[in-house]
């Protein structure tokens, strides 16, 4: 952990506790000529601070999930134990003995990158597994009709707590009805599950091949434009939702005033294009991402989609879903699937995209704010969004990650999409 990444981290609130400051020093070498004078500065205040380092240190081994209930640092403190951001991620689900105890032949596992169109896919396998019958089998939420099991919904909770109350939960859905009716419907021909990780083969946590009959959709986008979908993202979840976690995702010096956007936010856009970059502490989001499923994109059981192609035609992207998931359409149900899958549709039914929380009995809130997760959806706002010089940085780490792979192909296709 180096000082420029402590800065990174922390919010520009600088209402955090003095001890922060000394989390450095517990992290680093203690042969290093910082970590020596860090320690005699921390002798000279009688070790008081030091106890309170090493008591954190032991927190982020033991139970890190009581840094959560810090208010606007507990993600920093988190992250600066070891864990990993977002600190409600977690693969314990996709474990393949695991997996055996709950997956089904036939299920779909939505699988896109982050801010790379995952709710609209969610959205438009829900439609055609229903075949547009949006009024027997609604899409109530995109956590009630497509669980995440990624999402972990409660600090100090696990998959392991969370998986029973799948079948056991009740959500209000006009009336109390059970969570398990609105997922894993008997006259549903196959269940639709979201998340964010990638093939266990190339180096993530789904194993793809150990479970040939479970279907696995894949969408990557242009890193740029993903970033730049990233900046309204953080400021679009409830304040609720972060102080569940710490302060996590950290928002905006523009959230909630007036008039005012992230975007505007130019320290803030910065950050976050550096956190995604190689070596930031998010850049699994997107380079890991788009690395580790291009070697699997020709399995049967696959589809790798990008973002610009199905912006550009949403009609054979139905299709070659409809085919993905052996669903036939008729024309008319062809017809109702389109429509839902469409931008217009989605924002005149924004609320069904909100996440609920429903294990998190002490949360009366949504993760996203309302209408927050619907925009634009636009290819080439990172063009608009980043200086030339953002760009460059942005176009060398692509180069460096993706022109280096053994398929040429691989670069051109992250950054435009096409034909593979």
């Amino acid at each position: 952990v180096t000082v420029e990444r402590l800065k990174k981290l922390l919010p520009r609130t600088k209402r955090y506790p003095t001890y922060i400051n000394f989390i450095i020093f517990y992290r680093l070498n203690a042969t290093s000529s910082l970590a020596m004078k860090g320690l005699a500065v921390l002798k000279g205040a009688g070790g008081a601070i030091l106890g309170v380092a090493v008591a954190i240190g032991a927190i982020g081994k033991i139970k890190p999930s009581l840094f959560m209930s810090i208010p606007n640092v507990g993600f920093v403190l988190w992250v600066l134990t070891g864990n990993t951001l977002p600190p409600y991620f977690s693969p314990a689900a996709w474990e393949e003995s695991e997996m055996r105890t709950w997956i089904k032949d036939g299920d779909a596992v939505v699988a896109c990158g982050a801010k790379s169109g995952t709710t609209w896919m969610l959205q438009c396998s829900h439609s055609i597994r229903t075949k547009g019958n949006s009024k027997d089998f609604p899409f109530t939420d995109a956590s009630y009709s497509t669980p995440w099991p990624d999402f972990i919904q409660t600090p100090g909770e696990s998959w392991a707590t969370q998986k029973p109350l799948m079948d056991s939960t009740e959500v209000p859905q006009g009336a109390d009805r059970p969570y398990t009716d609105l997922w894993n419907h008997p006259k549903y021909p196959f269940r639709v599950l979201k998340s964010h990780y990638t093939p266990k083969e190339s180096g993530g946590h789904l194993p793809v091949k150990a479970f040939p009959k479970v279907k696995f959709l894949g969408m990557a986008r242009n890193g740029l434009d993903v970033v730049a979908s990233m900046v309204p993202f953080f400021d679009g979840h409830t304040e609720e939702f972060r102080e569940t976690w710490g302060g996590f995702p950290p928002a905006s010096n523009n959230n909630g005033k007036e008039g005012a956007v992230a975007a505007d936010d130019k320290e803030f856009v910065g950050g976050i294009l550096k956190d995604i970059l190689p070596g930031g502490n998010l850049a699994g989001l997107y380079f890991d991402y788009v690395r580790e499923w291009w070697p699997l994109r020709h399995e049967p059981n696959v589809l790798l989609l990008h973002y610009a192609d199905a912006k550009k035609d949403l009609m054979g992207t139905v299709k070659k879903l409809a085919k993905f998931y052996d669903v036939k359409l008729s024309p008319s149900e062809f017809g109702r699937v389109q429509e839902q899958c469409s931008l217009k549709y989605m924002k005149a039914h924004t609320d069904e995209y909100n996440y609920q929380v429903p294990f998190n009995r002490n949360m009366n809130a949504t993760v996203m704010k309302s209408g927050a997760l619907v925009r634009k959806g636009n290819n080439g706002d990172g063009k608009v969004l980043f200086s030339k010089e953002q760009q460059a940085l942005w176009h060398a780490a692509e180069e460096k990650e993706f022109g280096a792979a053994d398929d040429p192909a691989l670069l051109k296709w992250a950054r435009h999409g096409g034909k593979y």
